[in-house]
């Protein structure tokens, strides 16, 4: 048992990290593009990626999951599942591609366009089957083989990207080294499998198709409300408003995306415990872990609401320069949404904890269908603002919705108790740092959160036990280091 909980921390150690490293490549390519090429060449980008990645459900369909359960109790299968999947995805990207083509033609995008957009179509192609094989190296419990991939393959991209516009070339010169790198990617990746794993055997079964999209229905179902939600934005926005607008928002939501990471690194922890509670009937120890979620997350997101809202213009002129002014409002609004998806996210986790997750796979559904809704009347008047306020309120319908639902069936949580110290702390060091906004906002950053740690600790937002806890794991990572 121990063991297993000692390869289960560090394969989520290596996992976070490859993309905390991912993330932050990905920002300073997009901080770069922003500076070289400007707001118009940003949007088309951002437009491109959105779009393809509609048709990313295709490739997916929520096979991932099913490869990581299969195989993990079943790695003796690992060589038909990789010879059927292969065959499967050729035949999946091939029709990824068609369905871009012909959408493009139907709206009679111009060439240049085109030719963005289907380069970044191919890179969706590949990166749908590389994902087959991180599943393939997590259902075997080796994670170093995905880290070594993932790392290597993004630094790869992001120092040519880097290079390329660097040397004055645009867009579709960087996806079309990225596309040739992501081809050589592959072609490791399969080797790895091969060599340490098992060789694809191609058995053609015809029910094994069959079955395969009957058990990943539902996560294909998630996985297409969540691609929606999350990229329809962009695509009307670059429609009613050009991509230079487009350019803007995008910048602003890099930003954001940045520090998605942190939810999802809580997630893969408290998870696991969550469930076992539940299963063992265990109550007061699975609302204990719900409450902790919740306040934990909204200790860690609200400080960077309040402090990046304050000083979203400095910030905004640090990376992409001063004419990317109009991404500051956006960015403001951007961070607030921010709040309310950290919190999903610890809804999410007593979902699937209460093996309730069709409910919140419904609740996905109305903020998606209310966000679509929403951006259709505020873009055309508002432009990206109007696109961020659409967000923002689509992540708070589902938190309200979350909350409702989770507290006749977890009694004894109090929301607002949990939030109001850390929100009143946050607010008044906000407040705080109006005045000295001309300052550098990374020193006024590091400022703002020391002050914010103590003020928690003065105030007693922490109780007894929670700071022995924080203590044990301290000296645990003293002891092992």
């Amino acid at each position: 048992m121990a063991s297993d909980k000692m390869v289960i921390a560090r394969n989520t150690t290596l996992l976070v990290s490859a993309e905390v490293v991912t993330r932050a490549l990905g920002a300073l390519l997009t901080i770069l593009i922003a500076r070289r090429l400007g707001a118009e060449k940003l949007g088309l980008l951002a437009f491109a990626l959105s779009f393809t990645e509609l048709f990313g459900f295709i490739t997916r369909f929520g096979f991932r999951t099913m490869i990581v359960r299969d195989l993990a109790r079943h790695p003796d299968r690992t060589g038909p599942v990789l010879g059927d999947l292969l065959v499967l995805e050729t035949f999946m990207g091939a029709a990824v591609l068609a369905a871009v083509w012909f959408t493009l033609l139907l709206m009679r995008t111009g060439a240049d366009k085109s030719a963005v957009v289907l380069v970044s179509a191919g890179i969706l192609v590949f990166s749908s089957v590389l994902d087959v094989f991180y599943a393939i190296y997590r259902a075997h419990q080796n994670a170093v083989h995905e880290v070594f991939n993932k790392i290597g393959l993004n630094l790869s991209v992001s120092v040519t990207g880097v290079a390329v516009i660097w040397m004055g070339y645009g867009i579709l010169p960087m996806l079309a080294v990225r596309l040739v790198l992501y081809a050589v990617f592959f072609m490791a990746g399969l080797r790895i499998l091969v060599s340490r794993y098992s060789r694809p055997v191609f058995t053609r079964r015809t029910g094994f198709y069959a079955g395969l999209f009957r058990s990943a229905l539902p996560f294909a179902a998630l996985g297409i409300i969540v691609t929606v939600n999350t990229q329809i934005g962009t695509i009307l926005l670059t429609f009613f408003k050009g991509e230079s607008e487009t350019g803007y928002f995008s910048a602003a939501l890099r930003i954001c995306g940045v520090l998605t990471f942190l939810p999802m690194a809580f997630t893969s922890a408290v998870l696991p415990a969550m469930s076992k509670f539940r299963e063992a009937g265990d109550d007061d120890s699975f609302r204990q872990s719900y409450e902790k979620s919740m306040k934990y997350l909204f200790i860690l997101v609200i400080p960077i609401a309040v402090s990046f809202s304050v000083l979203a213009g400095p910030i905004i002129r640090l990376l992409y320069g001063s004419s990317f002014g109009p991404s500051v409002p956006m960015l403001r609004i951007l961070l607030w949404m921010l709040v309310f998806a950290f919190l999903n996210q610890a809804f999410m986790v007593a979902f699937s904890s209460m093996d309730r997750e069709s409910v919140f796979v419904r609740f996905q559904a109305f903020g998606t269908a209310f966000n679509v809704i929403l951006a259709l009347l505020l873009i055309p008047s508002t432009g990206g603002i109007g696109l961020c306020a659409a967000s923002a309120a689509s992540q708070a319908l589902i938190t309200i919705l979350s909350a409702a639902w989770l507290s006749s069936r977890i009694p004894g949580v109090h929301p607002v108790k949990i939030h109001a110290r850390a929100l009143i702390s946050a607010g008044a060091l906000g407040a705080a740092l109006l005045p000295f906004r001309q300052h550098p906002p990374l020193i006024l950053l590091c400022v703002y959160g020391l002050a914010y740690l103590a003020m928690l600790l003065a105030i007693r937002t922490f109780g007894t036990g929670e700071i022995r806890m924080f203590r044990e794991l301290l000296s645990r990572r003293e002891n092992t280091a």
